[in-house]
């Protein structure tokens, strides 16, 4: 009974703390982007990253990781001109401006 119960516990403690991720702290690790010249392996591989990264675990900074999402589709599109990346940075760059207005300026309550 105590090893269910121990079992239990640290379940539910991975998954809550899985649904606690700050975007910051993990987005050096997904992504390399910059507004320099880049090498276009790089804009594959990051917005490969972002792809397959699950924004649902993230807590704090959603909207900073929809922008690098967003804009690692627009640097694909200006490479490619392909226009379902265009589309996928407008929807992302959209989610990003929904998620700055739904969070408060003073998360406190000031």
């Amino acid at each position: 009974m105590k090893t269910l119960i121990l079992t239990t516990l640290i379940l539910v403690s991975i998954i809550s703390y899985s649904q606690n991720v700050d975007y910051l702290h993990v987005r050096d690790s997904l992504t390399n982007l910059s507004c320099g010249d880049m090498n276009y392996d790089d804009v594959v591989h990051s917005r490969t990253n972002l792809e397959n990264f699950d924004p649902s675990c993230i807590y704090l900074n959603k909207s900073e990781y929809y922008r690098n999402l967003g804009f690692s589709y627009y640097l694909s599109f200006a490479k490619t001109i392909d226009s379902n990346f265009l589309e996928k940075a407008i929807i992302a760059y959209t989610i990003m401006l929904s998620n700055l207005i739904q969070t408060p300026i003073f998360p406190c309550g000031i």
